[in-house]
């Protein structure tokens, strides 16, 4: 499981790191971020192939399926770390909750052993005051 620690570091990385989201345009060795209407865009990295790393089209363009998950990672970051957070508060308040039904749950069942208790001695109270009364009546 993620920790806190790897949690935080990677939103530092986030936050330290070109803003996307980041495209790879599945031909070139670079992924680019904010490519704007006329076409203009900031390279973010270049990207070195190693044989057998990149899968040539016809036009002999090399996709490369490493570019494209950093891509893809970069992109959904946020996203997922946000979503592991909510979970993990989720969990959190769940674990919570359980735990104060677990302790209500006992406080009940300490109270329904001392009402016990009291029918009982209430019963044996009513049961030798009705044994004394009775010995008073004549036979």
């Amino acid at each position: 499981m993620i920790t806190q620690e790897q949690i935080d570091k990677l939103r530092e990385l986030d936050k330290a790191a070109t803003p996307g989201p980041w495209t790879y345009d599945g031909m070139h060795s670079e992924i680019h971020a904010y490519e704007s209407a006329n076409g203009a865009f900031l390279i973010v990295s270049e990207l070195r192939e190693h044989p057998g790393d990149e899968i040539p089209d016809e036009y002999g363009h090399a996709y490369n399926p490493n570019f494209e998950l950093i891509t893809a990672m970069r992109n959904a970051l946020p996203g997922l770390l946000d979503a592991f957070e909510d979970r993990r508060h989720a969990l959190s308040a769940m674990r919570e909750a359980r735990d104060s039904a677990v302790e209500e749950n006992v406080s009940l069942r300490r109270t329904l052993a001392e009402l016990a208790d009291e029918i009982s001695r209430i019963r044996a109270e009513r049961d030798a005051r009705a044994g004394i009364a009775s010995s008073r009546e004549p036979p």
